[in-house]
């Protein structure tokens, strides 16, 4: 790496410098509104559902609330607990503040293992296995291909260290690539080296986000990159093989900046409606129900962030007794902006509808 003859001409150079300009002013936007964490927490959670779902995961936003707030308790969940235990992992790792990259570049096998690690906390049958690279051959491909008939055979296993180190090199080599074409690189290797059985592509995600988390703030949280790759997995996929079939670096480049030109609009667009549609809706609280105008006001700020509550989490957040907060909840529910999930007496959930209904509207 870089690979050789790599040649990136005006229509790569503009495709990057727009993916640049589209990532600087998604971060100015979030900088210009107070409320751009409770953003980047439900984008978080956006991106770790749709990239679960890549790898073929049934896990949905709300299945994915509930089973946060709820665990296993949570009822008639459409995902099993393991997979939402992966998919609650990932948004975990997203949210926590971007590690010190000096300290641990997050290339390196060391930090790699760790994500993987971290990404299978917790799940029956894979704590064992997480956190080490493979021992094994693998292969991609349809149900009952071979290693003859495999679309894709990854690296021996005993040549996974090497190569991992040449990535490193490349990676922390200040060369005259520009950042997001040294990335594009970075990590199409990274994919195409495969070091674990599994997960590996949540992991080169993961990775992809907090070296832009790296270089442009914490705010390039606000991307969720694989809610656009679900919509075309198989050109994903087409711009690999055409790597590795015809030595087509510069198209997986220019896939790769319209990635993070398009992911960057898309934050961008998603921030601007939320704002909108939260404005709206303490509008209509100040408007038709008064005398709660600042409790609902906090709570719907806190709803931006946490869609799904029961009574005693609004209590907590409002800060009120559980009476009070159940009046909150009622008047709430009252103007459509709650929703009661579960049908029962006691220990209800709650969920901000519009809200979600408007998150997966953007996906």
């Amino acid at each position: 790496m870089p690979p050789e003859g790599l040649h990136l001409n005006g229509a790569l150079h503009r495709v990057l410098s727009a993916a640049d300009h589209k990532l600087g002013f998604l971060l100015g936007q979030a900088a210009a509104r107070p409320q751009s964490a409770s953003w980047v927490a439900m984008a978080c959670r956006r991106e770790a559902v749709a990239s679960c779902r890549l790898e073929g995961s049934t896990v949905t936003l709300g299945d994915l609330l509930w089973f946060e707030l709820d665990g296993v308790r949570a009822d008639t969940l459409s995902s099993p607990p393991g997979e939402l235990r992966v998919c609650l992992n990932y948004a975990a790792i997203l949210l926590k503040d971007t590690e010190d990259v000096a300290a641990a570049t997050p290339v390196l096998r060391a930090s790699l293992c760790a994500l993987h690690q971290r990404l299978y906390r917790g799940v029956r049958g894979r704590d064992e296995r997480s956190g080490h690279v493979r021992k094994a051959e693998i292969w991609l491909g349809p149900r009952g291909s071979t290693l003859q008939t495999a679309h894709y055979v990854p690296p021996a296993p005993e040549h996974i260290a090497e190569h991992l180190a040449r990535l490193v090199a490349f990676a922390e080599d200040d060369g005259a690539l520009p950042p997001l074409a040294r990335l594009a690189l970075i990590i199409c290797q990274l994919e195409s080296i495969h070091p674990f059985v599994d997960g590996n592509g949540r992991v080169t995600r993961l990775t992809l986000l907090r070296l832009l988390s790296h270089v442009h703030g914490p705010a390039a949280r606000l991307l969720c990159p694989s809610v656009l790759s679900a919509q075309d997995v198989g050109g994903h996929f087409r711009r690999l093989q055409q790597i590795r079939h015809a030595g087509d670096w510069e198209g997986w480049i220019h896939y790769f900046g319209c990635l993070v030109r398009d992911a960057a609009t898309a934050a961008a667009d998603v921030l601007t409606t939320a704002d909108d549609v939260l404005r709206e809706h303490i509008d209509r609280i100040r408007h038709e129900q008064p005398t709660i105008r600042e409790t609902g006001t906090l709570l719907l700020r806190h709803l931006a962030s946490q869609p799904l509550v029961s009574v005693q989490h609004v209590a907590e957040a409002c800060g009120r007794t559980f009476a009070n907060a159940n009046l909150l909840v009622r008047r709430l529910e009252a103007l459509g902006l709650l929703t009661e999930i579960t049908g029962r007496q006691r220990h209800r959930r709650y969920v901000y509808s519009p809200f979600i209904d408007m998150l997966q509207r953007k996906s």
